[in-house]
């Protein structure tokens, strides 16, 4: 995945998810700080293992795919379950997007 391409699909989704809340849009830098957050949390990755998330043409990677684990623990106490093949409801993504746009 591409930073940019990244930003671009979150802040759509976002938008969307959040226009029937009434609240303001995301801007780009509350993106990138979304996607920074996955970074740190280990949902995604840097291909060559970058610290720093950049809204720019550099590649990252997810890294839920590639665990071991099936269930992955996240900072937040949340249990994720990879091996779930249901897709989340609308309000859990939505919750979700705006949980990280408060971190």
């Amino acid at each position: 995945m591409i930073g940019t391409e990244m930003v671009d699909w979150l802040s759509k989704i976002a938008s969307e998810m959040l226009e029937s809340a009434k609240t303001a849009p995301l801007s780009r830098f509350q993106v990138v700080g979304m996607w920074q957050a996955l970074l740190e949390n280990g949902i995604i990755a840097h291909v060559n293992n970058e610290l720093q998330f950049a809204d720019k043409h550099i590649f990252y990677r997810w890294t839920i795919d590639t665990t071991s684990n099936t269930h992955l623990q996240l900072t937040t106490g949340l249990l994720l379950d990879t091996e779930q093949e249901v897709a989340p409801h609308v309000s859990d993504v939505a919750a979700a997007i705006f949980f990280l746009s408060t971190i």
